[in-house]
């Protein structure tokens, strides 16, 4: 439960509310829904992990894989239409905007830090937005942005917003 404590953390922000308020933001509950899937998932409950996955698929028209190991900090902003594979995974905070597809590409396959990776890796601090692609065994780094309507398949290197098809740029040259 201390991933879903920092996922409630990350709703707070820039909010002057309590924790109790934030159990009124309907995305709070999609979180957590997808927290219970995975707990059982990793208990190898498959029958009652993919309860919960499919309560997420009809009542809120997202599909977050049970088997996605998305780390503490996952913030759904504006949800609908969200599909996230199996193996994906997330070290700290993710925020993901509406109808976002991150998964896999043709059974490719890389090692990362010793982790046998076939989807996105994600480090801390990384924003998805509205409408975009981020597929195939690729590493985005922390601080990145991923902007709207971005189809990635490249990896992305701590600091970077990259957007349209991998036209990468720090975020400092951006600022200037």
């Amino acid at each position: 439960m201390r991933s879903f404590k920092r996922d409630v953390e990350l709703y707070k922000i820039g909010k002057k509310t309590s924790t109790l308020r934030v159990f009124l933001d309907i995305n709070i509950w999609m979180v957590l829904i997808y927290r219970f899937s995975n707990y059982f998932y990793n208990k190898n409950l498959f029958f009652i992990s993919k309860i919960f996955w499919l309560f997420n698929r009809i009542i809120f028209s997202i599909d977050i894989d049970p088997g996605a190991s998305l780390g503490p900090g996952l913030k759904l902003v504006h949800p609908i239409g969200i599909v996230i594979g199996r193996d994906v995974f997330s070290e700290g905070d993710l925020f993901i905007y509406q109808n976002v597809t991150i998964g896999g590409s043709d059974n490719k396959i890389r090692y990362y830090n010793g982790r046998k990776i076939e989807q996105p890796y994600f480090h801390n601090n990384v924003k998805v937005y509205s409408s975009s692609v981020v597929i195939g065994p690729i590493v985005v780094g922390n601080n990145s942005v991923i902007a709207a309507n971005s189809t990635i398949f490249k990896d992305i290197s701590a600091n970077t917003m990259a957007y349209s098809v991998n036209m990468v740029k720090s975020i400092k040259e951006i600022e200037k």
